[in-house]
């Protein structure tokens, strides 16, 4: 694993720690037990294993 990766991972988790802080939305306990479950795989395999439409979600203006 390099540093790179690991990197992105934290940024990873921080941005959808973030989101999941600033939902308020109707299903919000979904979204929230969905966003841990994100978590925990990224802590878990250390890389941003998000598709672009989670990406796109946890930071609109820095979506790619």
């Amino acid at each position: 694993m390099n540093e790179d990766q690991m990197n992105k991972a934290l940024n990873a988790i921080h941005d959808e720690a973030a989101r999941l802080l600033n939902y308020e939305g109707p299903e919000r306990e979904q979204e929230i037990d969905g966003g841990l479950q994100l978590i925990m795989s990224l802590a878990r395999y250390k890389f941003d294993v998000r598709n672009p439409e989670e990406i796109k979600k946890a930071d609109p203006d820095n979506a790619t």
